[in-house]
């Protein structure tokens, strides 16, 4: 039987598809539809995701079919496709919870930065409160902290080969995250990386320090355990509970991050690094451009 949230991530992502296949002519339906799966990837689990993806394939197959055989036929296919969807959408359906409205007075500030496969965001460990992220005790005597997740195996493999490039893209599999603990200015730590410096609500910032928290792995005491030493500095991998696939990617996985934070960026349109930064440079200021031999 269906779950509730699996019915209306179905109905959101039928309804959003609908209008992509109508301009069938003018747009890559493929394209579009690949899209909407990314966006919808945040909202339920893989196996989930797939039921989603096999019974819009079977509808649409069916629209394809009734079209070909009869134009009648198929135009009151769509029809009633259409129509159920009104009716369950008006019956069913709950808001979708946009960004965070903006707070004019606390202002807390994060930094993106550019690793050139993707993105790590820094925040002030000042900033964090421990109640609501209690690990950052963990890293005592740090002013930053730097945040990334990645696939398991691809993200600890210091010159990974396209077999686990290939695994990382194709199959769902456990992912990590990445803890660096520094002091340094930021630029500083960073010299050849874009960084992007963007400024959060307080309410803004508490839910994404929210997000962070609970991203990690935990034992029954609600304990993390480090994976062993990170990439660089004073760095830890941590088992994450969330699953890397083709439609939650790292760059995916950020933009769900800005967003919670209340940064209306596009999990959809972050499938790139590149593509990422784009839009966060629309709602910060970039500090530092990467050096063009690192572009």
């Amino acid at each position: 039987m269906l779950t509730d949230q699996l019915f209306e991530a179905l109905l959101w992502c039928s309804v959003t598809t609908l209008p992509y296949l109508a301009r069938i002519k003018k747009r890559n339906p493929k394209l579009e539809l690949y899209l909407a799966i990314i966006d919808l990837s945040s909202l339920i689990s893989f196996r989930k995701l797939c039921i989603v993806v096999a019974i819009l394939g079977v509808v649409q197959s069916s629209i394809v079919y009734g079209l070909a055989m009869n134009k009648t036929i198929g135009i009151n296919i769509v029809r009633l496709f259409i129509l159920f969807l009104a009716i369950t959408g008006a019956a069913c359906a709950t808001p979708v919870k946009d960004t965070l409205a903006v707070d004019t007075v606390a202002k807390k500030t994060i930094y993106l930065v550019n690793h050139g496969w993707h993105a790590g965001i820094v925040l002030q460990r000042v900033d964090i409160a421990s109640s609501i992220w209690s690990d950052v005790a963990i890293f005592p005597n740090t002013r930053y902290l730097e945040i990334g997740w990645g696939d398991l195996d691809f993200y600890q493999t210091v010159d990974p080969h396209f077999g686990i490039y290939l695994k990382a893209a194709l199959l769902p599999s456990a992912s990590v995250l990445h803890v660096v603990g520094f002091n340094n200015a930021v630029a500083v730590n960073f010299p050849n990386s874009e960084m992007i410096r963007v400024e959060l609500s307080s309410i803004g910032f508490e839910h994404l320090t929210r997000m962070l928290a609970a991203s990690f792995v935990r034992d029954t005491a609600g304990n993390i355990t480090s994976l062993g030493p990170g990439l660089y500095g004073n760095s830890r991998f941590y088992p994450s509970n969330e699953s890397y696939h083709i439609f939650n990617t790292c760059n995916v996985w950020t933009a769900r991050a800005l967003r919670v934070a209340g940064i209306p960026v596009s999990p959809a349109r972050s499938i790139s690094v590149e593509s990422l930064m784009s839009q966060a440079r629309k709602f910060g200021v970039l500090v530092q451009s990467a050096p063009i031999s690192s572009q």
